[in-house]
Formats: C-alpha cells, sequence, structure tokens
C-alpha cells in the first residue's frame, strides 16, 4: 500500500520555488513531464545507475517533504518510501516499475516553465545553474513589470500566473531570454494558448485568435481583450511571434 499525499497544486508550487533542483533532478521531473518515465531509461540517458536515479528522486522528495511538512508511511522499521509525494507508480508488463507525474506536482512544474529549460550537458554545471536563475530573474522581472497581475485579464494570484516568451524560448537569444519585452505574464491556460499559437497579440495590443478557435477562446477570454500596457519594445517580439508562430496569416 503506498502513501500517496494530497497537496494542491499551489502547494507543490511554493514548495518547489523555495528549494534549488540538480541537475539530475532537473533532468528526471522534465522527463516526466512527457509521461510515464522508468528509471533504467533515465540512468541511461545521464550515464548513471539505476541507484543514482533513486537516489536523485529521494533526495528531491525529503527536500519537498520538509517544505510540506510530509511524513511518509515506513516500507520497514528502518526505511521510508519517500517517491510518493513525486509520483505514483505501478509495475508494467515488462517487469519495470514506471512513474508517472502527480497531476497537482506536473501543473505547478509547468506554471514554473520547468519544460522550457534547456538540458545543459552533465559536464556543464555552472550553465545550468545560470539557466534556473536567469528563469527565476525572468519570472520576477515579469511580476513586477505587471504589477503581478495577468497582462490580459488582470487575476492577480501568483500562483496562477505564468512567465512566458513571446518570441519562444529555443529561438531567442541569450540577451533575449531574458528580456523583460519578450515576456508576458499570463494565466496558464492563455500561455498555453499563445505557445500553441492559437491566440497572439497586435502591435496595439490586441487580441488575434485563429480561425475555428474564436468560439472556444470566447468562453476563456472577451474578445477585443488586448494586452493592459505596451511599449516599443514589445512589437519586435510580438512581430516575430505573429510572423512564426500564430496559425493565421495577417495578410
Amino acid at each position: 500500500m503506498y502513501d500517496y499525499p494530497n497537496f494542491s497544486r499551489s502547494e507543490y508550487w511554493r514548495a518547489l520555488n523555495r528549494i534549488e533542483l540538480t541537475q539530475k533532478q532537473r533532468h528526471i521531473l522534465v522527463a516526466a513531464l512527457g509521461g510515464t518515465v522508468f528509471a533504467s531509461d533515465l540512468a541511461s540517458e545521464l550515464e548513471t545507475s539505476v541507484g543514482g536515479i533513486n537516489l536523485s528522486e529521494k533526495a528531491l522528495a525529503i527536500r519537498l517533504a520538509r517544505q510540506l511538512d510530509w511524513t511518509p508511511l515506513k516500507r520497514s522499521e528502518t526505511s521510508l518510501r519517500w517517491w510518493p509525494l513525486l509520483f505514483s507508480g505501478r509495475e508494467h508488463d515488462d517487469g519495470r516499475f514506471g512513474w508517472t507525474l502527480h497531476p497537482n506536482l506536473r501543473a505547478a512544474l509547468l506554471d514554473l516553465n520547468l519544460n522550457e529549460e534547456p538540458m545543459p550537458s552533465a559536464t556543464r554545471p555552472l550553465e545550468a545553474r545560470e539557466v534556473r536563475v536567469g528563469q527565476a530573474k525572468f519570472r520576477r522581472d515579469l511580476i513586477d513589470y505587471w504589477d503581478g497581475k495577468c497582462a490580459v485579464t488582470s487575476v492577480c494570484l501568483e500562483e496562477l500566473l505564468e512567465a512566458c516568451h513571446i518570441k519562444p524560448w529555443k529561438d531567442s537569444s541569450k540577451r533575449e531570454r531574458l528580456s523583460t519585452f519578450n515576456g508576458l505574464l499570463l494565466t496558464a491556460n492563455l500561455h498555453r494558448l499563445l505557445d500553441g499559437g492559437i491566440i497572439s497579440f497586435r502591435d496595439s495590443g490586441e487580441l488575434l485568435v485563429a480561425d475555428g478557435f474564436r468560439g472556444e477562446i470566447g468562453n476563456i477570454v472577451a474578445m477585443g481583450s488586448r494586452l493592459r500596457k505596451l511599449e516599443p519594445r514589445h512589437r519586435v517580439y510580438l512581430a516575430y511571434h505573429r510572423d512564426n508562430c500564430f496559425r493565421d496569416s495577417l495578410e
């Protein structure tokens, strides 16, 4: 019997913000964002042992548990089972034990844009730290710039807000990745729509919605909505998004 906790998305989010992930732990979580993971596969990717993967997962769970004030059930008199804080697990037909992220933990990781961060080589730990620090600064800068409110809807509950890039991370230079003007503070649903090219913005800040989605988007945000403020330095990034990411041509 496994002791699966029932922490909310916001509780996981706050706990994750109080700890620093190692590169190996980050790799495990990014991989798990894509679906069920197996320790043997992760060990092969990171050129380590299954035991090393299990130790990294355990260390991460212990650090989160301290933030969440959670104590797991004992596996034996001398052993505690930590992984249920992070994953649900089951044995598959091939005999391997697979891990799947708890839905609320997965949502919290996406709120933190963990899946946007590139995975530096294991031989470049300094770069890994620079990425973490840069992402945290990018989020703080956007929260300050947008006064802690969604750039479109004015929602002000910080746990629901995500720092997103207008020009995608993968296409941006190092400077552009950290530019406040290449970022918007959006609710999670609007972030997904922007990343998917379903919405974009004119140079005036007016919301654009791709054909075929306008009826559904009207249930999420009012047609005719616009960015709450806009500066000339935003426009080069908005133009890039319209030209390269938005599903509709503006011609």
